[in-house]
């Protein structure tokens, strides 16, 4: 009965096969499969995971092997857009802003959106600076993340504010 499982077969034939490429490729995908199946009760690889989206790695090469880990649609990504800074209460964004602060939905990568022309457009005819406030939960875990964006001459930077 269990010998019928494709998984089974899987790893019977994987178990025979002599290629080390074939090897490692069913290695790597049996380790994601099994850290995605712990991600519900492990808020540690949640932070984790909730970072790349706020683009806390410290180094680009563990940004990079986040990337093979898929994460598109489990989070809840909120984003405010302002010209304002806000006192570091407001950063849990449970308080209500003013007029003028853009809030939004975004499904995976929210800081995708400062690379849309909007954004660029807007800090060109303000000639000010641009506050990006996130939130990412999942669960009981969240993560917030300030961020300012600025023109230095004519490049778009992007600079952390205070982070958790």
């Amino acid at each position: 009965m269990f010998r019928d499982l494709l998984i089974i077969q899987g790893l019977n034939n994987l178990y025979r096969s002599k290629d080390r490429g074939t090897q490692t490729f069913y290695c790597f995908v049996l380790a994601v499969w099994l850290l995605l199946l712990s991600f519900p009760m492990n808020p540690l690889l949640q932070r984790m995971m909730m970072a790349k989206f706020h683009l806390r790695f410290k180094f680009f090469p563990s940004w990079m092997v986040s990337q093979l880990i898929p994460s598109m649609y489990n989070f809840d990504n909120e984003v405010w857009i302002s010209d304002q800074l806000f006192s570091k209460d407001s950063k849990t964004m449970n308080t209500s802003f003013p007029s003028g602060v853009t809030h939004l939905w975004v499904n995976h990568y929210p800081l995708r959106l400062i690379f849309f022309n909007l954004q660029r457009n807007r800090l060109r005819l303000q000639q000010k600076d641009i506050y990006i406030y996130l939130r990412s939960s999942y669960r009981d875990t969240s993560l917030y993340s300030v961020y300012r964006l600025f023109l230095q001459g004519n490049e778009l930077r992007l600079e952390p504010m205070e982070n958790d």
